[in-house]
């Protein structure tokens, strides 16, 4: 987007300004496919979705940001 004195406007990413991600952003986010981030909720490493209806679900992102930093944690002290 060109602003009218010539430079260029950039805006944030949608997944940075969400407050809730669905599946497909954190396979994004994380590169992962959808089976994943569902095998990674079954085994405790990310929270539980919220169901908002019985077919739409999200995640806090504040609390996958926070699961994102212990599974990086442990990692750092596994090495």
């Amino acid at each position: 987007m060109r602003m009218t004195d010539g430079h260029t406007s950039y805006k944030k990413h949608p997944l940075e300004a969400a407050m809730y991600w669905r599946v497909d952003d954190l396979a994004a986010l994380m590169r992962r496919n959808r089976s994943k981030i569902y095998q990674m909720v079954k085994d405790g490493l990310l929270p539980k979705p919220m169901r908002l209806t019985p077919s739409y679900s999200v995640w806090k992102k504040t609390e996958v940001l926070e699961a994102l930093r212990k599974l990086e944690e442990a990692a750092q002290a596994d090495a």
